[in-house]
C-alpha cells in the first residue's frame, strides 16, 4: 500500500476564507472533541478555525510548502518518516494544492510555467523514484489542466503520470469544476479522464 502525501501552500491553508470555513466545519464535525482540540493548541473558541488548520496540516500525510524547494524537501522528509515504519513504502499519490490558471501554477512563492519548468527540473527530479509503480501526481490548481505542455513536462521530470483539472479548483472540497487531463511521462496526453 502506497503513501498519499498532500503539499499545501501555507498561504492557502492559513489565510483563505474557504480553508477557514473548512477548518470550522471540521471542528463542528468533531463535536465533543472541540474542547480538547482547542485546549491542545491553547486556543480559545474564537481560534477554532486556526486550531483545525493545525490539526489538518499536522496530519501525517500533509506537508506545507513555501516554494518548490520546500515542497520537494518536505515531501521527501515525510516519506522518510513513513519509511521508518516500513522501508519499502513509496508514494502512491502526491497532491499539490496551490493557485493556478491556464498559463501557470504556483508552488508556494514560485510560479511554474512551460517556459521555466526546466529551471526547476533538478529539484523536481528529486521526487523521481519515490513513487510506487502506479503512483501519480495530482495538481490541484485552478485551470492548470488546460496547459498540456506544462503537464507533460512535469510528468517527464518526475517520471509518473500527472493529473490536473481544467476548471476552478475548490481548495476545501478538493474538487475541480472542469474536466481532468492526464499527462504521461512519455508525453501522451489523455483528456476527459476521471478524477484521480
Amino acid at each position: 500500500m502506497g503513501i498519499e502525501i498532500t503539499a499545501i501552500d501555507v498561504r492557502i491553508e492559513k489565510f483563505s476564507l474557504p480553508a477557514m470555513a473548512g477548518a470550522a466545519a471540521f471542528l463542528q464535525r468533531t463535536g465533543p472533541l472541540n474542547a480538547p482540540l482547542l485546549g491542545l493548541y491553547g486556543l480559545p473558541a474564537v481560534g477554532g478555525a486556526l486550531a483545525a488548520y493545525n490539526v489538518l496540516v499536522e496530519m501525517p500525510g500533509t506537508v506545507t510548502m513555501t516554494d518548490i524547494n520546500t515542497m520537494v524537501q518536505n515531501v521527501i522528509d515525510r516519506l522518510q518518516f513513513f519509511r521508518k515504519f516500513n522501508k519499502n513504502r513509496k508514494m502512491s499519490r502526491l497532491n499539490i494544492l496551490d493557485h493556478g490558471n491556464e498559463n501557470s501554477m504556483e508552488i508556494g512563492g514560485d510560479t511554474l510555467d512551460e517556459k521555466n519548468i526546466d529551471r526547476f527540473s533538478k529539484v523536481l527530479s528529486l521526487l523521481k523514484g519515490n513513487f510506487a509503480q502506479s503512483g501519480f501526481v495530482h495538481l490541484q490548481n485552478c485551470e492548470i489542466g488546460k496547459n498540456e505542455k506544462l503537464l507533460a513536462a512535469f510528468a517527464r521530470i518526475v517520471n509518473v503520470p500527472v493529473y490536473a483539472g481544467t476548471g476552478y479548483h475548490h481548495g476545501v472540497l478538493r474538487l475541480n469544476t472542469g474536466d481532468y487531463v492526464r499527462a504521461d511521462p512519455g508525453g501522451t496526453i489523455s483528456r476527459d479522464v476521471g478524477r484521480p
